[in-house]
């Protein structure tokens, strides 16, 4: 349900506009989520996108806006870096996340 047809019927778009996914990064600054990372104790998996290089504006999502360290953060956490992706990983390789969320991944 992340996707709609373009009004031009040249194929998707988000679907949600792009000021209220803005909204929702703006309204989780100042949040600290590493102290509670660390009473996660379920395994945590994350998916990283090529990492963001020195020039990369903070709206470019090329690249991952995605701290490298962070799945260390969680007692059982894993990195699985996939510097052939963007942050839209789940939008360009639907079937590979799929396997994950399911666990079907090494």
């Amino acid at each position: 349900y992340g996707l709609v047809p373009k009004a031009d019927g040249t194929g998707l778009e988000l679907a949600c506009p792009p000021a209220i996914e803005a909204s929702i990064y703006l309204g989780s600054t100042g949040s600290n989520i590493y102290d509670l990372a660390a009473t996660i104790d379920v395994p945590v998996v994350v998916l990283r996108a090529k990492p963001r290089g020195p020039d990369t504006g903070m709206t470019d999502f090329a690249a991952s806006p995605t701290w490298e360290h962070v799945a260390a953060s969680f007692p059982n956490g894993r990195d699985v870096p996939l510097p052939h992706l963007t942050h839209f990983i789940p939008m360009q390789e639907p079937e590979l996340t799929a396997r994950f969320i399911a666990g079907a991944e090494p």
